[in-house]
C-alpha cells in the first residue's frame, strides 16, 4: 500500500512538472506588453483546415539548375503545424551550423525554444541536435544567433523566459569528433527587458559582439562584447536610444572598429535606415548615427500571408575583410517599397559610414511582387552575396515564395543574375503553424572562398521547417597552352565565377609571346566559360566541353588560335589554349587592357560563328582586330544556340613577379531577351502566364508595348503612374495567346506627352495580372 502511494505521489509530480514546462504561454503573454508587436516567439493554436495546396515549381530546363535543398530538422513524429523557422547559419571550414525558433518548445517537455542542426561534410548530410540544453533558472526560447571563432568555439544566442527578470540566453559549444556538445545555457541580463539579439565574430580581436534591443524608457540598442570566447562580457553600452527601433546588428571591421545598423520606427510608416560607427570596438561612438536610407510609407507592411502584423525588415550589414581592391568596404541591404511590391536594395560606404552611395536594387524581376528580408555576406575573396525571400511567381495574393541569391565581384557595383535556390515554391497562405511567426522573421546566409550558403523556412512537407542549400560558384582552372607558334609552354591555374561572369588565369613563370595580342585567344574562351547558365551559357549547351578556333586579323598583322574546356569534376575545368601571332605584330607593345564585343550565331547543330571586334591600345593609337571563328559541342553535338547572344568583354593582364595574370569580365546576353514565367502545377488548370513589358525603355519614339499570354483571355493593358493613376488604356478586350505588342506614342490619355518619372504597364485579367515598369526622362 505504502508502494501505492509512493508511486501516485511520483506521478502527480511529473504530471505537474510536465505540466509547468509544457505551458510557457502564461509567461508570454504577461511579456508580450512589454513588447508591441509581439516581436518575441509566440504559441497559437494551430488553425483548422481546409488549406491551400503547397503549389510546386519545376526547375527550368535549359536555366540555372537550383542546387540541392536539404531539411535541417527532423519531422519523425511531429504534425504539420509544428513551426521551426526564423534561422541562423555559421560556417567554420567544412562545418556548418543552423540554429532557428522551434515550436517543440512550446509542447514537448524537455525542449528549448531554439532547435539547432550541424553538418560536418559541407552541407551534404545533417543531424538534428535538438534543443539547446538550458540551465539553472533559464528557458531558452528563439531567435537564435550564431558564431564561431576562429578556434572553432561556438557561440549562441537565445531569448531568456526562465527566472525573473526576463533576458537573454547564452549556449557555448564545440565540437567533440564529429558531434556538436553545448554546455548549459548561462543568463545574460542587463536589468533590461531585452529582446532580438545578434552575435557576430571580429578576427581581428579575437572578440565575440553581441547587440539587442531593451524595452525599458523606449527601444534602446545596446552591445556587450566577449574577450574569452564567451566566458565573460562587458558592461553594456547604449548606441542608440531611438523610441521605434529594433534588431540592431553588429559587423566588426579590419582596423579594430564595429558598426551597427537598424531600423527606426520598426513597422512603421517614414522608418528609416540608420548606421553608426565605433573606432574602439564599441568602447565609445563618435558622433550622431548616420540616416541610410528613408524607407516608403508601406514599407512596414505585413508581407503576404505573414502571420504578423507588420515587416520587420532587419538591415543586414558585412564588411569587406578581404585583402581585395575593396578591403573596409561596409556593405547594408533592407527592403522597401510599396505595400505588397517590395523590392531588396543594397548601398556601400568607404568612409567607415559617413556617407553611402546611391541603393542599388538586388532583385531582377520586372513584376510588382515581394521580395525582402535581404542579408549581405562576403567571402574571403571579397565576393558579396545576398539572398531574400521572393514573390515573383506569386499570383492572387497566395503567398508563393522562394529564395534567390545573387552575387558580386566588383564591390558590389554590378550583380551576377539572380538565382532561384530553392528548387520548389511554397504558397505560404493556409499553410498550418502553431506560431508566430510562421516562416521567421529573418533567414541568413553565409559564404566561404568556394560556396554560398542559403537558409530559409520551407512548408513542402507540410508545414514550416528548415531548409538549407549550397552552391559553388567558384571553379578552379587547370591551364596549359603553347604560345608564339609552340616555342612557349603555358602552364598555370586560375579561378572562375559562375556568377557575374568573371574569371582569372595565373601562369607561372611567365610565358614568352611574340605579341601580347595572343592572349585574347585565352580571354574569348574564358568569355565562353563565364556565360551564365542563366542565359544558356555556351559552356553548358556544349555539355561542358566546348572547342574554338579563332582568327583575330587587323593590317598590322593576324593572330590565329584555338582552345578546348573541359569540366573534369564538380568545381574543376581544364583550359587548354595555342595561339600565334604574325611577323607584322611582333613589335607592337599593347596596353595590358582590351575589350571584346561580338555576337554569336547558331550555325546548326553542335556548332556556333563568333563574329566581332577585339580592341587594343598601343602607344600609337589602338587597333582593332576582326575576330571570326568557329566553336564545337564537342560534349553535346546535337547543342542548338537558341538565340543569338551578344558578348561584351574587358581583359586585363598584369605581369611581374615571375608570373602573368590574366583577369576578363563578361558580360553575355541572349540577343532575344524574355523573362519566362514557370510553369505551376496546379491540377488539371495551370494558372495562365503573363509577361508585359514595354521596350525599349526608357520611353524613345519606337517604343512598343509587348506582352505575352499561355492562353488567351479578357482584360486590359494600360499605363499607371506609380500612385496608382490610370495614365492611358491601350486595350480592353480579348488579348490572345502568345507574343503580341501595342503601339505606344508615348502619350497620356489627353493626348499629352508623358511627364518625366516612373511608370508602370499593367496587363489585367480575371485570372492573372503582371506588370513592367516605364521610365520616362527628361
Amino acid at each position: 500500500m505504502r508502494s501505492i502511494l509512493i508511486l501516485c505521489v511520483v506521478l502527480i509530480l511529473i504530471i505537474a512538472v510536465a505540466g509547468t514546462v509544457m505551458h510557457r504561454t502564461p509567461q508570454l503573454e504577461v511579456s508580450d506588453e512589454l513588447l508591441p508587436g509581439g516581436s518575441r516567439p509566440e504559441r497559437i493554436e494551430a488553425p483548422e483546415g481546409p488549406y491551400d495546396p503547397i503549389l510546386m515549381q519545376p526547375v527550368d530546363r535549359g536555366r540555372f539548375t537550383p542546387p540541392t535543398n536539404h531539411r535541417v530538422n527532423d519531422i519523425t513524429g511531429e504534425d504539420d503545424a509544428m513551426v521551426q523557422s526564423e534561422i541562423s547559419i555559421m560556417t567554420h571550414g567544412d562545418t556548418i551550423v543552423v540554429g532557428w525558433n522551434d515550436a517543440a518548445g512550446f509542447y514537448t517537455p524537455g525542449h528549448s525554444g531554439s532547435g539547432f542542426g550541424y553538418s560536418v561534410d559541407r552541407g551534404e548530410t545533417w543531424t538534428d541536435g535538438g534543443g539547446l540544453p538550458e540551465g539553472d533558472g533559464t528557458a531558452v526560447f528563439g531567435d537564435p544567433s550564431i558564431a564561431v571563432s576562429a578556434d572553432g568555439d561556438w557561440i549562441f544566442w537565445s531569448l531568456d523566459f526562465g527566472d525573473p527578470p526576463a533576458g537573454l540566453t547564452i549556449n557555448r559549444g564545440r565540437f567533440e569528433g564529429s558531434t556538436l556538445v553545448w554546455d548549459p545555457a548561462v543568463k545574460y541580463n542587463d536589468g533590461e527587458n531585452m529582446d532580438k539579439e545578434y552575435v557576430e565574430y571580429d578576427p581581428i580581436r579575437g572578440r565575440f559582439y553581441c547587440t539587442y534591443m531593451t524595452y525599458m524608457g523606449g527601444r534602446t540598442g545596446r552591445m556587450t562584447y566577449s574577450d574569452d570566447d564567451g566566458l565573460t562580457w562587458s558592461e553594456p553600452v547604449t548606441v542608440s536610444t531611438a523610441s521605434g527601433g529594433n534588431a540592431y546588428y553588429p559587423a566588426p571591421g579590419i582596423d579594430g572598429e564595429v558598426y551597427v545598423t537598424w531600423i527606426d520606427p520598426m513597422g512603421q510608416d517614414n522608418a528609416s535606415v540608420y548606421a553608426r560607427y565605433s573606432s574602439d570596438g564599441g568602447e565609445t561612438w563618435a558622433g550622431p548615427a548616420v540616416e541610410v536610407a528613408e524607407l516608403g510609407p508601406s514599407s512596414g507592411d505585413a508581407p503576404r500571408c505573414f502571420n504578423r502584423y507588420m515587416n520587420p525588415n532587419v538591415p543586414s550589414p558585412a564588411i569587406d575583410r578581404s585583402d581585395g581592391p575593396y578591403r573596409g568596404r561596409i556593405y547594408l541591404a533592407w527592403c522597401d517599397g510599396e505595400s505588397r511590391s517590395y523590392d531588396c536594395y543594397l548601398s556601400y560606404s568607404d568612409d567607415k559610414g559617413e556617407t553611402w552611395e546611391r541603393p542599388i536594387k538586388l532583385n531582377d524581376n520586372e513584376n510588382m511582387s515581394e521580395q525582402f528580408w535581404p542579408q549581405v555576406s562576403v567571402g574571403p575573396r571579397g565576393r558579396v552575396s545576398a539572398a531574400w525571400i521572393d514573390g515573383r511567381y506569386a499570383y492572387q495574393n497566395n503567398g508563393l515564395c522562394d529564395c534567390y541569391v545573387t552575387q558580386s565581384v566588383d564591390g558590389g557595383e554590378t550583380w551576377g543574375p539572380n538565382r532561384r535556390v530553392s528548387d520548389v515554391s511554397v504558397s505560404w497562405c493556409g499553410v498550418p503553424a502553431n506560431m508566430t511567426p510562421n516562416f521567421g522573421d529573418y533567414n541568413e546566409l553565409a559564404c566561404d572562398d568556394r560556396s554560398v550558403f542559403a537558409v530559409w523556412a520551407d512548408a513542402r512537407a507540410g508545414g514550416p521547417d528548415v531548409y538549407v542549400a549550397r552552391f559553388d560558384d567558384r571553379h578552379e582552372l587547370a591551364v596549359t597552352g603553347e604560345l608564339s607558334g609552340g616555342r612557349t609552354t603555358v602552364n598555370g591555374d586560375g579561378v572562375s565565377w559562375f556568377i557575374p561572369n568573371e574569371a582569372e588565369v595565373v601562369v607561372d613563370p611567365e610565358p614568352v609571346f611574340d605579341s601580347p595580342a595572343q592572349l585574347a585567344v585565352s580571354s574569348v574562351a574564358m568569355g565562353a566559360l563565364a556565360a551564365p547558365p542563366e542565359q544558356d551559357g555556351l559552356f553548358q549547351l556544349a555539355g561542358e566541353n566546348l572547342s574554338g578556333l579563332v582568327t583575330l586579323t587587323a593590317p598590322e598583322g593576324t593572330v590565329q588560335g584555338g582552345f578546348t574546356l573541359l569540366r573534369t569534376g564538380p568545381s574543376t575545368i581544364d583550359l587548354d589554349f595555342e595561339a600565334t601571332s604574325s611577323a607584322g605584330l611582333g613589335g607592337l607593345a599593347f596596353e595590358p587592357e582590351w575589350t571584346t564585343e561580338a555576337t554569336l550565331y547558331d550555325a546548326g547543330p553542335g556548332g556556333v560563328t563568333i563574329t566581332g571586334t577585339v580592341t587594343m591600345t598601343e602607344p600609337g593609337g589602338s587597333i582593332d582586330f576582326v575576330l571570326t571563328g568557329m566553336l564545337t559541342f564537342e560534349g553535346a553535338p546535337d547543342g542548338r544556340l537558341p538565340d543569338p547572344q551578344i558578348l561584351q568583354q574587358s581583359a586585363r593582364r598584369e605581369e611581374g613577379g615571375g608570373s602573368l595574370v590574366i583577369h576578363t569580365r563578361t558580360h553575355m546576353e541572349s540577343g532575344a531577351i524574355l523573362s519566362e514565367v514557370p510553369h505551376l502545377v496546379l491540377g488539371d488548370n495551370p494558372v495562365p502566364q503573363a509577361v508585359v513589358r514595354a521596350r525599349p525603355n526608357p520611353l524613345q519614339a519606337d517604343t512598343r508595348v509587348h506582352y505575352r499570354l499561355s492562353r488567351p483571355l479578357t482584360g486590359s493593358i494600360a499605363i499607371y503612374s506609380t500612385d496608382g493613376r490610370l495614365v492611358r488604356m491601350l486595350h480592353e478586350g480579348r488579348l490572345e495567346a502568345g507574343e503580341h505588342e501595342i503601339a505606344f506614342d508615348g502619350r497620356d490619355g489627353a493626348g499629352r506627352r508623358l511627364a518625366a518619372g516612373g511608370y508602370f504597364v499593367r496587363l489585367s485579367t480575371d485570372q492573372v495580372t503582371a506588370s513592367g515598369k516605364l521610365l520616362v526622362l527628361p
